[in-house]
């Protein structure tokens, strides 16, 4: 062994809680997924096993700083080592488990979302054109081209109602306003707690990081495709209507993502400090202290 990867294993192997967590940071996301990190595990032996591993890091760092001090100081001050880096390494995995068990649920309503709005916006065409075809007194091969279209699409022949129309819209508003909240809270909560606790690092996996972006991405989309393809005629409609006195002026349909992201702020605050009590009670629960951890549990009961 040369003296450079020796004076390398006598520095890592005494770290304080935060230098250990973020070196096993690195060498864990170095892995894609989770699923690759464990089945890579179960490869190596057991003293590379994170909690091993991390615990007899952070206690070779306390015995080095407080070399010479009574043994009744060191291992408090290990003990209190041990809770802070098992407290990281399970907040680190709360983090993650919330994101791999929610992104299934979060992907499906995305896709719903934005199949529902593509048929909304197949809807408004055909039933577009099927007026303009009508009042103009096109052909009758035409009209009736488009009246197959129009059942192609559940619409009766008739043509449906502005209002009618306007219900479809205002139930995917409120469908989108439920499910938008939910996945900004939990981004504001990574990155909070990325900051607050990791130094800023990516606590998540790189492929569940590249997919939590891709959702935000696709549903930041689906949204200003609804607010300029569909609210957009939509509410010029209406004002047409309204000029008329065939109508009522109806609420705004537009969703202002920005304000909607912005209100996220306290759900993102209790979110978070949900999955830090979290895991300060495992890291309480795993050293013995069952009463300590129950107590923080009990806060979000």
């Amino acid at each position: 062994m040369t003296t450079a990867k020796r004076r390398i294993e006598k520095l890592e192997s005494g770290l304080t809680p935060k230098q250990a967590i973020l070196l096993w940071l690195q060498e864990t996301h170095a892995f894609n997924r989770m699923e690759e990190y464990v089945c890579h595990l179960k490869t190596q032996p057991d003293s590379a096993a994170p909690l091993h591993k991390l615990t007899i890091q952070v206690a070779e760092g306390v015995k080095q700083i407080l070399k010479g001090k009574p043994k009744e100081e060191i291992d408090r001050a290990v003990r209190q080592a041990y809770k802070d880096v098992l407290f990281l390494f399970f907040l680190h995995q709360r983090v993650n488990g919330k994101l791999i068990t929610e992104q299934r649920y979060y992907w499906s309503q995305a896709m719903l979302l934005t199949s529902k709005l593509g048929s909304m916006l197949r809807e408004q065409s055909v039933l577009d054109l099927y007026r303009k075809g009508r009042d103009a007194e096109e052909p009758a091969d035409d009209v009736s081209q488009l009246g197959s279209l129009l059942e192609d699409v559940q619409v009766e022949k008739k043509g449906q109602s502005a209002e009618q129309f306007r219900q479809q819209v205002e139930h995917w508003r409120e469908l989108a306003l439920r499910f938008l909240p939910e996945v900004h809270t939990l981004r504001k909560a990574i990155d909070s707690i990325s900051d607050r606790y990791f130094e800023g690092q990516n606590i998540l996996f790189s492929s569940d990081a590249e997919g939590l972006d891709e959702l935000l991405a696709l549903v930041e989309k689906t949204v200003n495709i609804f607010n300029e393809s569909l609210v957009v005629d939509l509410e010029r409609l209406e004002r047409l209507l309204n000029e008329t006195g065939d109508r009522q002026e109806g609420s705004p349909l537009t969703i202002d993502l920005a304000r909607l992201t912005e209100n996220t702020q306290v759900a993102a605050k209790e979110q978070a400090a949900y999955l830090v009590d979290m895991a300060k009670a495992d890291a309480l629960d795993l050293l013995g202290e069952p009463r300590k951890a129950l107590e923080l549990v009990d806060r979000h009961v």
